[in-house]
Order: C-alpha cells, then structure tokens, then sequence
C-alpha cells in the first residue's frame, strides 16, 4: 500500500529555484560521539598494560562510539560508525575529520586548513625485532565522497615514532574531490627503519584538511601491525589474505519503511501485503578464495523476541550475489521461512503482551578460526584475538507503541536555520488510532545545552489551511543525557486519527535546536519543510530524522470521541538511572534483559518493597518487564553511574 502524498500535498512544481530554497530551510551537521562526562572509551577483554605486544588488530566491530582506548592512546575524537562509509571491510569504521569528539569544529573559519583528528596507538614494544622481521602495518582506507569528499589539497597522513620521539611522516594520500563513492583499498606499510625498533613504537593516523567540520572525512578500517603481515598477489590486487568473513552492514528492516512499530496496530491483513525481503552485505577477506568450498557462505538465521531469548519465532532464509571481486563483497536477501507462522505469532502476542522485540540475527557459522599469523613458516596463533569477533549481526526491530524509520542510532544531525520554520515528516498508520504523543532525539550539543521550547505539531495535511493543524502543543526541549537517549512528549490531549498524517515541529528559538539524522536509513521522501508558508519536499537530505509518533494506551476521554482503553500505567525511575530503581505502582516481578535478550536480573516482590538495587549493572540500555498478576509492562531503562 503506497501512502497518497501527492494527493495530500497541495505543493507547486518544482524548479531549481527551490532546491537552493530548501538548502537554506535545512542543514546537516556533525553530531558529538561522546558525552562530556564520559570517562573511558570501550575497551575489549584484553591486558590493558603501558606497552603492548605484537600482534596489534582493530577492526572497529564493537557497539561504541569511540576507539578502543587500551589500544588508541588518542582517539576520542574519532567517530566509530558505519553511516560514513560504503562496503567497508567490515561492521564499522574510524571517521577522521574536521570535528572533535563533542560535534564541535576545530576551526569555525571554513577557509583555514591544517590538522583536524589524530589516530595515535599505544607504546608497543618492538625492541626485540630486527629489519628483517618482516614487520608491516597494514589497512584499509577510503576518502569520503559527495560533500564529504578530500580535496587534492586535503590529505590522510601515516607516522611512525622513531627512538628519539619524533614523528616521522612514512605515507600519505591525497583527496581526489570523489562525487560517487569508491571502494576501500589497502595499504602496507613496513616497518624497516632501525630507528622504529624500540620499545616505545607508535605510529599515528591524521587528516589534514578543512577544520570547520566534515567537509573532509577519511575512513580507516581493519587495522594490523604484525611480524610476518605479507600482501599476497592475486590477479586484480595485492591484499593480505585473511581467514575472516565479515559483515559489512547490518540488515535492514522486513516492514517496509518501519524500524520499529505499535504492536497493537499490527494487523494480518496488512502484515501479509506488507511483510516483505531486505538486505545485508558481507565480505569474504580470505584472498582469492570467495568460492573455495572450504570457507564457503554458511549462515545461522534466526529470529526471536528478546524478552522471550529461549523461544525461536522462525529461521531466516537467505539468498545473495559477489558485488565485486576486490573484497569478495557481497548483498544477501533474507526473509522469514515461514511467513504464515511468523504472521501468526505476532497476532497472538498481540493479544497478550504489550512489547515485542525482534531480533534477527545472522552468524556466520564456525568456518573463521582463531586468529594467527604464518611467521617463517609457521603458524603463529594469538588467543587473545579471534577472527570469530566480526561474526555476528542483529538487527532489533521494537514492536512497542511507537512508529519509527531510523534504527534508534544518529550519526548527524539536522536543523532548521532559522525561527518560525517547520519541519514535517510523513507517517502512514495502520486503522484508527490515537496518537498520544512524539518522541525526539536532541542531542547533547551547544544549542541543545540548555531547556529551548519548539512548537510540536500534527497535521491531517500539509496546506496552507489551518484547520489541517490536529494538535499543537508548546513543549521544553532538555539535553539529553546519554547518546541516542529520545525524549517523549505527551499530549494533553490524544489526536484522532485515520491513515496517513504528518507530525513535526516550529522552530522558536534564534539559535536553532538541532535534531538526531540516521544515516543508515532513509525516509528522506516523506520530509518537508516550510518557510514562508509553502511546503517544499526535501531534496538534499538522505537519511531519517529522529522524530516518532507515539500511541501510549491511556484512559483519556477525547473530546465527545470514544474512551480509550487502558493498560497498566506503571513507570520507573529515576531514568536514566544509578543503581537504584523506583517502581510507582505494586508490582510481583522484574525482570531486566540486554537488548540481546539475555536475562541480567530477576527479582519477585515479597512484600511492599519500594526500591531495588540494580547497582551491578553496568551503563547501557536495558529492558524491563515487570509483571503483576496478568498484567504485563515493558520499560527502557538507561543505567548511567
């Protein structure tokens, strides 16, 4: 079912005139990584020592923001991310660029060049080692493209510190002014000057380029400093074979546009026309051997609720082509196995669960060993490591109360430029419902310092007419206090409505509020904007804007309209929180899940017990169910010591 804008939208012709209007009502701009409060950036289960060790690997798979700071000295200002990038070697890469780690320029003048983010390494010893050890440092690197691409005079820089502690400056790449984007290439650099022997060794990534933001971005993955790390000769390239399969991007969503969707809006009906395919993409690394029988494709698919982790809802089938014969790139289709099953079970959570957090989840099997090196001969294998990290993907796709195109992680930001602008994005619902409210991402920046209002609004269409503004409500936009953190906004009262609609926003303030951009989705055809009373669709964004309509179950008389169902109004607080939780009604059970869906704390009510310790568990995002009874509620809960 394809939702009618063209016949709701009461828009003139488009010409060239408004494109360069529509530039001036929007701008994307960088979005911080890290909180100003945030202490430590995520380290894997490894030795954190003052030197390290040979091997040195980094291929940027883990969930965080930020490098891994037993391996980085310096890198907090690096974006880790996979909204940058295209067909990177695998999940995730390093972003250098003219903006440090809080969103903020390192020079607001866009006509001043020079050193924007460093990538610097720990001390490694290499004291022990001679010229001929055969040391290189090998990656993969890739210029931005489009309004990101490097400019010939913008360039990616590699240095080596030598024994007396100088920098010394061994490679560099030169932007091209890239409009499409190219694929990643690998590098090697070896390690052969006696002075780089010491035991204090450390070699350093840095762009130079524009510093008034990401004008200039370069990407850097799959990073290995090794004894014995040799290129080997294929017939197109000369890259280092490794005996990894990776995942390149996570898989996108079976439900048309959504990422997420009211659980009790899901009908058969719909979800048979509109359960569909989609996509991911893989990498074979083992050089030359994309069709070696013996490291072949294999795929373990599966699709379960995190909140029920022990019970399978279906496998997936998966089906997919090599792209290109560089990387052994490749796009896989998947879809659930048994559709009419699948459709089924949701129909009967729907009847008794309030959430429904699907999970679908790929591995790659028991192919990838552990990692090694063949050094004189001999296989060298390091414990520590394994190829097995990059292995699996999951894709989480909420079925709450609200509907959303992004996949709850902003890798920009967008704003209005201007006061009294408007932004509206466009939603098709499924029947009748009441919508109670909208959820926003604003994140932690400068303008989003301190509490701004704006103007929610909802719309039936978008005209000039002002009868086609259902609700608008003044609210109190606060910083967020954690990364990807929304905030939600309950109307006074809830809005009928039938179909498609629009919701949004006025800007009210002279210096803008900025908003959450997913750049791994895009919804980029249902947006518009406003400036002097004529909606124009937006041409130059790609991406989904952070803002949700939310459909909360409440007791509220509309109008003369009919009385809304309830469910259990239980929250819990404070959120985000410290380690101690506060429930405002009775409650017999909770339970506490990671959004994997393995069960973290469980805990049954004795008495009138009115706090619960959950100090143990660490800063993330979790899930609550707390039950009473037959009655059943799941939470968000944010730890944050």
């Amino acid at each position: 079912m394809k939702p009618n804008w063209l016949l709701k939208l009461n828009i003139i012709l488009l010409s060239i005139f408004s494109f360069f209007i529509a530039k001036g009502q929007i701008s994307e701009k960088a979005i911080p990584h890290i909180q100003s409060n945030q202490k430590s950036s995520y380290a894997r289960n490894i030795l954190v020592i003052d030197t390290l060790s040979l091997p040195l690997w980094d291929d940027f798979s883990y969930n965080k923001t930020t490098p891994d700071s037993s391996l980085w000295l310096y890198g907090k200002n690096i974006f880790i991310n996979n909204g940058y990038t295209y067909l990177p070697p695998s999940f995730n890469v390093a972003s250098l660029d003219g903006f440090d780690g809080q969103g903020i320029a390192y020079d607001n003048d866009a006509g001043n060049n020079g050193i924007g983010d460093s990538l610097v390494s720990q001390p490694i010893d290499l004291s022990n080692f001679t010229i001929n050890s055969n040391i290189n440092l090998s990656f993969f690197w890739q210029e931005g493209y489009g309004g990101f691409a490097p400019d010939q005079q913008d360039s990616l820089k590699l240095s080596f510190m030598n024994a007396d502690g100088n920098w010394i400056q061994v490679h560099g790449f030169g932007g091209n002014g890239n409009i499409e984007p190219t694929l990643f290439s690998q590098h090697f650099e070896r390690v052969n000057d006696s002075s780089f022997l010491h035991a204090g060794f450390q070699f350093k990534f840095e762009v130079s380029g524009n510093l008034a933001g990401d004008f200039d971005v370069w990407n850097i993955d799959y990073i290995y400093l090794n004894e014995g790390n040799t290129p080997v000769n294929t017939q197109d390239n000369a890259y280092d074979s490794y005996e990894d399969r990776t995942f390149s991007r996570k898989a996108g969503t079976l439900f048309g546009d959504y990422y997420a969707l009211p659980l009790h809006h899901l009908e058969k009906a719909w979800l048979e026309e509109n359960l569909q395919t989609s996509d991911f993409i893989y990498n074979n690394l083992w050089a030359g051997n994309a069709n070696n029988f013996s490291f072949g494709t294999e795929f373990f698919s599966i699709v379960y609720d995190t909140l029920k982790p022990q019970n399978l809802i279906d496998s997936l089938d998966v089906d997919g082509v090599f792209l290109t014969d560089l990387q052994d790139t490749a796009q896989f289709t998947y879809q659930v196995k048994n559709k009419s099953n699948f459709i089924n079970h949701l129909m009967s959570e729907k009847e008794t669960e309030d959430s429904v957090y699907l999970n679908f989840q790929f591995n790659l099997g028991t192919n990838d060993s552990l990692f090694f090196e063949t050094i004189n001969g001999v296989a060298q294998y390091y414990p520590e490591l394994s190829f097995r990290e990059n292995d699996t993907i999951s894709t989480i796709i909420p079925l709450h109360d609200y509907y959303a195109y992004d996949d709850g992680s902003a890798e920009s930001r967008v704003q209005l430029n201007s006061r009294n602008y408007l932004l509206a994005q466009g939603y098709e619902m499924i029947g009748e419902r009441y919508l109670t409210g909208i959820e926003i991402y604003a994140p932690n920046i400068g303008q989003n310092s301190s509490t701004q209002n704006i103007t929610l609004l909802v719309w039936n269409n978008l005209t000039a007419n002002t009868s086609d503004i259902l609700r608008a409500q003044n609210v109190l936009i606060n910083e967020s206090t954690s990364i990807n953190q929304f905030q939600r906004f309950s109307f006074d009262r809830p809005v009928l409505l039938d179909g498609d609609f629009f919701i949004g926003y006025r800007e009210e303030n002279d210096d803008p509020i900025s908003i959450g951009f997913d750049k791994n989705t895009n919804s980029a055809d249902k947006l518009f904007y406003n400036q002097s009373g004529t909606w124009e669709p937006n041409l130059i964004l790609e991406g989904s804007i952070m803002i949700r309509p939310v459909f909360e179950k409440a007791r509220i008389t509309v109008s003369n309209k009919k009385e809304i169902n309830t469910d259990w109004d239980i929250r819990a607080y404070p959120n985000p929180n410290k380690g101690r939780l506060k429930l405002t009604e009775q409650w017999d059970e909770i339970n506490i899940y990671d959004l994997k869906g393995r069960l973290l704390f469980q805990h049954y009510n004795t008495g009138n017990q009115n706090v619960i310790d959950i100090s143990l568990l660490g800063n993330d995002l979790y899930l609550l169910k707390i039950r009473k009874a037959s009655q059943i509620k799941t939470l968000k809960l944010m730890m944050k010591k």
